[in-house]
C-alpha cells in the first residue's frame, strides 16, 4: 500500500521570564494517509481431470464359458466385446479353463461399456476386470477369443472396442490362434446312390461346413440337413 507524506507545522511556545511569550517553530512532524490501491482478484481454482468411473465388485462363483460367468450374487454376466467357443465346439474346454484361471474365486470389477446393459438372454454385459487385468482383453491376446458383438456387426461400438481389436491382432500375430487346427480333419468317404435305390449315407453332423463338391453323388438329408445340402427340400441332397 503506498502512504501519503504530510508535513504539519508544529509552533511551541516560550514563556521567558518577563512574561512575554515567544513562538518558535519546530520541524514539521511527519503522518501518514492511507491512499487507495488496485483489488487483486483470486486465482480461478484449477480444474483437475475426473477419475474413470469403476463398476462394482463382485465374486466370480461360476464359469460358464470363456464369456460368460456368474457371480455372488446369483447374477450371469456376458463379457462385452468377445466370443468364444461354444459348448459342442472345438476350443470350449480350452477357454473355459483359461478364465477360471483368471476369475473364479477373485473379487472382480463389473464396469458398463455396451450399447445395451443386458443381452436378449438376461445376462449382464459387463467388461471383467481383475484388478487392472481386463479379462476380455487377455482372452483376445491368448486366443481363445474373437473380438464380435461390436460396431463392425450391427452391436454398436462399445467403449474399448479399439483396444480389443489391437488385442487380438497382437493375438493373430503371435499365432495364438486356431486352437483347433493341430487337430486332423474328420475322414469324408464318397458316397454313391446305390444302384438299387437303397439308403442313401446321411453326411457327418459335425466337423467342418461342407457342400456338394465333398461328395460324388446324393445324400440323404432326411435325417436333418446341417450343411444345407438340400435345396428343394425332399430329403436328398446334391441330386
Amino acid at each position: 500500500m503506498r502512504k501519503l507524506l504530510l508535513a504539519v507545522p508544529a509552533v511551541v511556545l516560550f514563556v521567558p521570564a518577563c512574561g512575554q511569550a515567544v513562538g518558535v517553530e519546530m520541524p514539521a512532524e511527519t503522518h501518514t494517509l492511507p491512499t487507495s490501491q488496485p483489488t487483486v482478484e483470486p486465482a480461478a481454482p484449477v480444474a483437475t481431470a475426473e477419475p474413470e468411473p469403476r463398476g462394482d465388485e463382485f465374486v466370480v462363483t461360476y464359469i460358464e464359458d470363456g464369456d460368460t460367468i456368474e457371480v455372488n450374487t446369483g447374477e450371469r454376466v456376458r463379457l462385452i466385446g468377445i466370443d468364444t467357443p461354444e459348448q459342442s465346439e472345438c476350443g470350449f474346454e480350452d477357454a473355459s479353463h483359461r478364465m477360471e484361471e483368471l476369475t473364479l474365486g477373485e473379487t472382480v470389477t463389473l464396469t458398463t461399456g455396451a450399447q445395451d446393459d443386458v443381452d436378449r438372454y438376461g445376462r449382464l454385459l459387463r467388461y471383467v476386470d481383475v484388478g487392472d487385468v481386463d479379462a476380455g482383453e487377455v482372452m483376445l491376446m491368448s486366443g481363445f477369443a474373437i473380438p464380435r458383438y461390436n460396431s463392425t456387426d450391427g452391436y454398436g461400438e462399445h467403449d474399448r472396442e479399439a483396444l480389443y481389436e489391437a488385442a487380438y491382432e497382437v493375438g493373430e500375430a503371435a499365432g495364438k490362434f486356431n486352437p483347433c487346427d493341430d487337430e486332423p480333419p474328420p475322414i469324408i468317404e464318397e458316397q454313391e446312390a446305390p444302384a438299387d435305390g437303397g439308403q442313401l449315407l446321411p453326411p457327418p453332423a459335425s466337423g467342418p461346413d461342407l457342400d456338394c463338391s465333398d461328395f460324388s453323388g446324393p445324400v440323404d438329408t432326411s435325417g436333418g440337413d446341417p450343411h444345407g445340402l438340400d435345396r428343394d427340400h425332399d430329403g436328398v441332397g446334391c441330386e
